[in-house]
This record gives C-alpha cells, sequence and structure tokens, in this order.
C-alpha cells in the first residue's frame, strides 16, 4: 500500500514546500531598505522623518527628531498612515529607539512601493549617544498619581 501512494507522496510535498517559500520570497524581494548612521542621516535635508514610536514614548528621556511625523509601528504594519499620505518617490527616514521597529517599519514601506526607505541605525540611542539635537518634551508639574491599599481604599 505504501508503494502505492508514493508517486502522489513527491509531487504533494514539492507543492507544498513552493506553497511555504513563495510568500517568503515574495516579501523579501520587495523589501529593500537601507540601514543609514545618525550623522550621515543628520547630514541630509531631504527625509521625512517618521518616528513609529507609540506617542508617550516622543515624551520620554531620549526625545523626537525636529519635525518628525509620529506614525506607530502598529499602524505602519496595518497599512495606516503611508498610503495615500505621502508620496513614494519622496526619501523616507524611519525611526524608533533602537532601530529594531524602525527596520520592520522600513521593511513594510519598502514592500507598499516606498523608492527610497531608510532605517536610523541603533534608533534613537545611537543620536543621542552622537550628540545631534533632539527636541525634548517640556518637564510638567507631576501629579500625585493615586495609590490604593489592599482593600482598594487610596491611602493618605
Amino acid at each position: 500500500m505504501f508503494r502505492q501512494l508514493s508517486p502522489w507522496m513527491m509531487p504533494l510535498a514539492v507543492l507544498a514546500v513552493l506553497w511555504i517559500i513563495r510568500p517568503h520570497q515574495a516579501l523579501t524581494a520587495v523589501a529593500e531598505f537601507e540601514s543609514i548612521a545618525p550623522k550621515e542621516a543628520a547630514s541630509r535635508s531631504d527625509f521625512l522623518v517618521i518616528d513609529v514610536r507609540e506617542p508617550f514614548e516622543l515624551q520620554e528621556e531620549l526625545g523626537y527628531i525636529e519635525g518628525a511625523r509620529n506614525i506607530p509601528l502598529g499602524k505602519i504594519l496595518a497599512g495606516i498612515g503611508l498610503e495615500p499620505e505621502l508620496d513614494k518617490s519622496v526619501p523616507i527616514l524611519l525611526v524608533c529607539r533602537t532601530g529594531a521597529r524602525s527596520e520592520q517599519a522600513a521593511a513594510r514601506a519598502a514592500a507598499l512601493g516606498f523608492s527610497q526607505v531608510y532605517s536610523l541605525k541603533g534608533g534613537m540611542i545611537a543620536w543621542n549617544e552622537s550628540g545631534l539635537k533632539v527636541i525634548k518634551a517640556k518637564a510638567e508639574a507631576k501629579k500625585p498619581s493615586l495609590q490604593l491599599n489592599m482593600t482598594g481604599v487610596p491611602c493618605a
């Protein structure tokens, strides 16, 4: 019985492998972008800077690059915020905290057809370490947080 099934198994196995590999090849072939060092990025004035961090992260100690547009990674991966709002021929610089999220966003932008896509190598940490200009949120007076004890009653 096994010998009778084997001629049918090989074509099915080949089709299964091709089906698994094909989507991966399509994504990697389209998703081309370049990583760029902070000082090199700062020397260019033609970038549209897109910060892919969450809005609250822009208010933290690393700050943000002047003129950056905030489009969180989740929106970019969902296809929101890049199309049709942005011109696909304009060079875009994607930025995050360490460079990991900006690489994901860069791959997505390239897959969407943006032709000049760059990811900031090392993210805002590297930008700050390079001594480049950042905009920092104004320190607001911190409101005391409401603390509850174990019974759920506010503490004095």
